[in-house]
């Protein structure tokens, strides 16, 4: 029975694309560099809020100004949510998301992001 539905609901989310209709779901691009073309028919939308997300020469370059050194297990996903939490995100906040790195380092990560 479980196969059935799931057969189903396939069915209902794949058909409208292949037939060329258009896509229910919403991609939602961040980074200029993706090509949208390849996204077929999804609803493709791309907001300008490059203040909100760092380069990533502009985050490596803060991290290393606050003596936050990389972890090998963090990803690239994991480093940016560091960066726009210290920028919006309270001190007390921060301690209570990554209680590992020190109160000194979170002060002056905040600080550098903000500028």
């Amino acid at each position: 029975m479980k196969l059935v539905i799931l057969l189903f609901l396939n069915a209902l989310l794949v058909m409208p694309v292949v037939a060329g209709e258009k896509s229910p779901y919403k991609v939602i691009i961040l980074d200029n560099t993706v090509d949208a073309s390849k996204l077929g028919p999804h609803q493709v939308e791309k907001p300008h809020r490059s203040k909100d997300f760092p380069s990533i020469e502009r985050r490596n370059s803060d991290f290393l100004k606050a003596g936050i050194v990389s972890d090998k297990s963090e990803d690239e996903l994991d480093r940016d949510l560091l960066w726009i939490s210290a920028k919006h995100s309270s001190l007390s906040d921060l301690q209570e998301k990554y209680p590992k790195i020190p109160k000194e380092k979170l002060i002056l990560l905040m600080g550098l992001v903000k500028k």
